[in-house]
């Protein structure tokens, strides 16, 4: 992880950086391999990272032990949380285009996706925000 690696090396030069890190380079292991250089580092993250316990993350525990039980709880990272939350979303376009008539490609699209106002993932219950999605803006909010 190059952010560990850079964070750890400003901290033993002394440059007494301060950190906003993106999505990509900031997660649990970050402070597993910058220890005590990567306090105070920031990130503003979509979702719940994987050890948090609010709202519906009991479930992605319990699917995770279940489901793929060679990887302890203390070695996920926040991109199962991640993958959860954008398999949700698919599964919502999907219900919506099939409603539609319309399960193709297209459909699951315009049909689907940008039918999506504000909708709330599992009641919000990963950390994520409200997404919308319009027929010029493919990007979630």
């Amino acid at each position: 992880m190059c952010v560990s690696a850079t964070v750890r090396d400003a901290y033993a030069l002394g440059l007494g950086a301060d950190w906003l890190v993106n999505y990509w380079g900031y997660d649990e292991n970050l402070y597993r391999l910058a220890g005590k250089a990567a306090e105070g580092a920031m990130c503003a993250g979509p979702a719940y990272f994987f050890a948090d316990s609010r709202g519906k993350m009991k479930l992605v525990h319990d699917y995770a032990a279940k489901y793929n039980p060679g990887i302890p709880a203390k070695d996920r990272i926040k991109f199962t949380v991640t993958a959860w939350a954008n398999v949700l979303l698919l599964r919502e376009a999907l219900i919506r285009a099939d409603k539609a008539g319309d399960l193709t490609g297209p459909g699951i699209l315009h049909k689907g996706f940008e039918t999506m106002k504000d909708f709330v993932i599992l009641d919000g219950g990963l950390g994520t925000s409200p997404v919308t999605f319009t027929s010029t803006d493919h990007r979630t909010t």
